[in-house]
């Protein structure tokens, strides 16, 4: 009976350590991306889950942050760990003119 209690310690064990390893060569790819733009996307995993958090400047960005989280599960061999996607993309704001005067434009 200890044994067993012992290998389902061991796996937990293993399975939470493998998660970290995951998360962290997810957040590698992304930091050493040549998207600049997705460098600042941030990742945990909860819960089963690997969740992509942060802002983009485009769908280019988001879809690249994307797929580089999925190659990096694919790759692991974690097994049922499902992408949860909480980036958000938020097009920058096109110059005004400062004195409020849109009729210039």
């Amino acid at each position: 009976m200890s044994d067993s209690v012992s290998l389902m310690q061991s796996t937990a064990y293993d399975r939470s350590s493998d998660e970290n390893d995951v998360v962290l060569q997810v957040r590698e790819r992304l930091q050493c991306s040549e998207y600049s733009t997705v460098r600042s996307v941030s990742c945990q995993i909860q819960a089963g889950k690997l969740i992509l958090s942060g802002s983009v400047p485009n769908f280019f960005s988001l879809q690249a942050a994307i797929h580089l989280a999925l190659r990096t599960l694919r790759e692991s061999h974690l097994g049922e760990v499902r992408l949860q996607n909480e980036i958000q993309v938020v097009t920058p704001e096109s110059p005004r003119d400062p004195t409020g005067d849109e009729s210039a434009h």
